[in-house]
């Protein structure tokens, strides 16, 4: 599965530096679409009898299949006419802690919760039931240079 994400949202500024030593506290929220794209997943499983037996692959199905029967992982290519498009909305909140010893640099902590909405259920694994309201916790690592 893959997530495509385009949103607008608005930073603000809790604590500004007052000098190179100092930490810079932001806040910000985020709020757009997001696009799902699933594909199904192809394992290789054993058929046939005798002198014709050998891998073959076809879609995974937890009713057919149990791990044992499952000898590896179908090719990627396998499916791609089946992928299905799944369009929600998103919302983001994040606090940000900049600390880069110079101005021209950036390096900051950011960290947040992200949810998105699904209007028909997101299957993302095989046994369990599809979701329509995905929440994530995030920390990350930004670092770089300021072009402006």
């Amino acid at each position: 599965m893959a997530l495509i994400r385009v949103g607008t949202g608005l930073q603000n500024v809790i604590f500004k530096r007052s000098d190179r030593k100092a930490v810079e506290i932001r806040c910000s929220y985020v709020i757009g679409g997001t696009l799902a794209i699933a594909k199904p997943y192809y394992v290789l499983v054993y058929r046939g009898s005798g002198a014709t037996r050998g891998p073959e692959s076809v879609k995974y199905d937890e009713e057919n299949f149990t791990q044992d029967s499952v000898v590896g992982k179908g090719p990627f290519i396998n499916g791609l006419d089946e992928i299905k498009l799944y369009p929600a909305i998103h919302g983001k909140v994040n606090m940000s802690f900049e600390y880069a010893p110079y101005s021209h640099w950036v390096r900051a902590i950011e960290t947040g919760v992200s949810c998105d909405y699904y209007p028909k259920a997101l299957p993302i694994m095989a046994k369990n039931p599809g979701e329509n309201v995905v929440v994530t916790l995030y920390v990350g690592f930004v670092f770089g240079k300021k072009w402006f």
